[in-house]
């Protein structure tokens, strides 16, 4: 694991510390669907898919930076760059999809405790 937040490069900090105040302020969320928390989980969310994003477009442009200094036929080793510089965009990914079901379950629950969450099937047309 260690040599996983290496090889994704310096953004990753950040997008850990952010990502786990979302995962935080989410579960509090669905634990008590208080809508005060939802603005802060949903900014959450979105600031870790931007650092993600930002951590592999930073990172692919360090190792195409590098490929002038790679002897000729080893340009491929840009492709090794590109690999690790996706783990940031992983780990937002995953984070977010976290985040957006605990957000689902607040928001059910929310919609529960306010007696709004019957499923009823929609009126015949006719009927």
């Amino acid at each position: 694991m260690s040599q996983y937040l290496v090889s994704a490069g310096p953004l990753v900090w950040p997008l850990l510390l952010v990502g786990a105040a979302t995962l935080l302020v989410s579960i509090l969320y669905a634990r008590s669907a208080r809508g005060e928390l939802l603005p802060l989980a949903a900014g959450g969310a979105g600031c870790t898919l931007i650092l993600g994003l930002l951590g592999t477009v930073v990172g692919l442009q360090l190792s195409a930076a590098g490929l002038p200094h790679v002897e000729a036929g080893h340009q491929w080793i840009v492709w090794l760059g590109l690999a690790e510089s996706l783990g940031n965009l992983v780990l937002a990914l995953v984070v977010c999809l976290l985040a957006v079901a605990l957000l689902a379950v607040g928001g059910w629950r929310g919609r529960r405790q306010a007696g709004g969450a019957r499923l009823e099937a929609p009126a015949a047309a006719g009927a």
